[in-house]
């Protein structure tokens, strides 16, 4: 019973009940450099996994502040011209973010290179 997915029937229409699909969400794994944005700010580093709840990051740096872009579309595409005026703290080996992600873009090629030359920022 506890591997069956539970559904019920209303108005000719089957509802599949939430808990009963623990474990069965599709989870994505890749190596894909992204920038991902949600509750905890904006991120970039390479999409290891993802699924409906957390993504993983590797060779992962904060996003927390950056010039030189419009916004984050701009900045997945075309990277920053002004790289000086970016925050970027160091680079993490892995990161998990969990919560409610609004937004993952792929970075072009072009963009990761300017990305990547941001000078790492430190507060000291």
């Amino acid at each position: 019973m506890a591997n069956e997915i539970q559904t019920i029937r209303v108005d000719d229409v089957e509802y599949v009940r939430k808990d009963s699909i623990k474990g069965e969400r599709q989870e994505i794994t890749t190596d894909e450099f992204v920038i991902a944005r949600g509750q905890g700010g904006v991120y970039m580093g390479y999409l290891k996994k993802r699924t409906d709840f957390s993504v993983t990051l590797r060779d992962a740096r904060k996003l927390w502040k950056w010039a030189g872009a419009q916004n984050l579309n701009d900045l997945s595409q075309n990277g920053t011209n002004k790289p000086q005026e970016c925050r970027f703290p160091p680079m993490v080996d892995e990161i998990i973010l969990t919560g409610q992600w609004f937004e993952i873009q792929s970075v072009t090629p072009i963009a990761k290179k300017s990305l990547m030359d941001v000078p790492v920022w430190t507060k000291f």
